[in-house]
This record gives C-alpha cells, structure tokens and sequence, in this order.
C-alpha cells in the first residue's frame, strides 16, 4: 500500500508516517508481534517499502500510546502491560465506555439501535466460532475487528465527537483487543452483546450504564492472571538470552 505512493510528493510525505503506524498496528493487533517480542525499524521500513523516518514517526506515536517501549539491553519491544496499566486502562475504558452507554440509551435513532442489535448477534456468532477455533488467527483478528466497530459505534451514536475523540485517543479498545490476545481467557456468555445492546437500547440510561460497566469489567481478573504468567515468561526468557550472549 505504501509503494503506491509518490515519493517525494507533498501528500505522500504527510500520509506515510500514518500508513506506517496503521499497518504496524495492524501486524500488533493480527498477533504477528505478540507482548514482550523484538521489534525493528530497519525491517518494518523495509518491508513496507519505506524509509526509516515515517516509521520511526509511527514508533513515536506507537509509544506515546503504549504499545510499544524502548529499554536498554533489550531495544524496542512490544510492551508488556503491568497489573496497574491493565487496572487504569480498564478503569478509564468503563468511564468512556459507560457515558457512551448513557448518551445512546436517550440519543440513538431507533435505525441505529436496530444496526447494533444486528452487528452484536454477528459478533456473538463470530465468538462462538472463534472459541471452537482459538488457533485461527485470521478468525481471531476477524472478531476483534468487529468488536473494535461494534463498541466504536456505540459511541459515534451517542452523538459527541469529543467523547469518541477520547476513547480513540486512549485506545482503550485497542488496549482490550491486545488483551484478548494473550490466552487463558474466561468464554463469553451466550448473547453476551446482544444483551448489552438490548439493555442500552432501553430509556433507562441508569440501566444502561450498569450493564456496558459490568460488561467493561468482565474477564478482568482473567486478564491480570494471563499477563502475570506471560510477564514472568518473558522477562525469564531475556534474562537467559542476555546470559548467553555474554558468555559468548
């Protein structure tokens, strides 16, 4: 996609840098990169036919978010999120996410409340699928990616641009999808969005808040175990890689 551009150009100057960061995003999200992996400028600008400044702007942009980290003896890795990160990101996300929840329940038009209604029971089939299928990394992304749109709608449909411009800026659902990623977590229930989506869909926006709160929070203490074990694990692994590198 990249090579399709001019270089040199004014326009493609200012739109590799944001090429750069989608597509190395994406490569995050897909699973290639998993948490605590190495990760290179000089091979991604490679790969992505580019030069190394519009990637290292991404690796910029990829850090200011969390997702990426630079530590010494170790270089640029995928981050690895501590018991705190997960807590605050799962904190800030049920604040946006529930305040999405309230302003749907009184402001969606009954068109879009009947559009998330059918795109949960897609994402509810697509889960069912994907539990049957937990090594299928294309059906993995597949669900995620709906899940990114289902809840990112949510918020397009309560009507405020700031409030969707925070949850995009804290990427608080990107932060969920990369969590979902790393193993051991708890089935969903059966019609686990539909039922959110029927409950914000009502006039009650109380209700509506309790319920995307609970459905923030759910496989929370999941998540913290799964990253407990991955952390040790790779932490572990460095320690030995660097033994034997300087034993050499």
């Amino acid at each position: 996609m990249a090579r399709r551009l001019k270089d040199g150009s004014k326009s493609s100057m200012q739109a590799l840098p944001e090429l750069a960061y989608r597509a190395i995003r994406e490569q995050i999200l897909s699973g290639r990169f998993r948490m605590g992996a190495p990760i290179s400028r000089r091979q991604l600008a490679a790969e992505l036919g580019m030069s190394m400044v519009p990637v290292s702007e991404a690796f910029q942009r990829l850090t200011q978010e969390g997702l990426i980290e630079s530590k010494p003896q170790v270089g640029t890795r995928i981050r690895i999120p501590t018991e705190t990160d997960i807590r605050d990101r799962f904190v800030i996300r049920e604040a946006l996410e529930s305040q999405s929840a309230r302003l749907f329940s009184e402001r969606a038009s009954m068109a879009e409340r009947r559009e998330l209604r059918e795109s949960a029971e897609e994402l509810d089939a697509l889960y069912l699928q994907r539990d049957s299928n937990p090594d299928n990394s294309s059906l993995v992304f597949q669900v995620n990616s709906h899940h990114l749109r289902l809840h990112t709608r949510i918020s397009e449909c309560s009507g405020t641009i700031a409030l969707c411009q925070m949850i995009e800026t804290n990427a608080v659902l990107i932060f969920n999808w990369l969590f979902d990623l790393i193993g051991e977590q708890p089935p969903i229930p059966p019609h686990f969005h539909r039922d959110l989506i029927a409950a914000i869909s009502a006039t009650d926006q109380t209700a509506a808040d309790a319920a995307m709160r609970a459905h923030v929070q759910y496989g929370l203490e999941a998540t913290i175990q799964s990253m407990r074990k991955l952390s040790i694990e790779i932490e572990s692994s460095w320690r030995i890689g660097r033994r034997n590198s300087t034993r050499k």
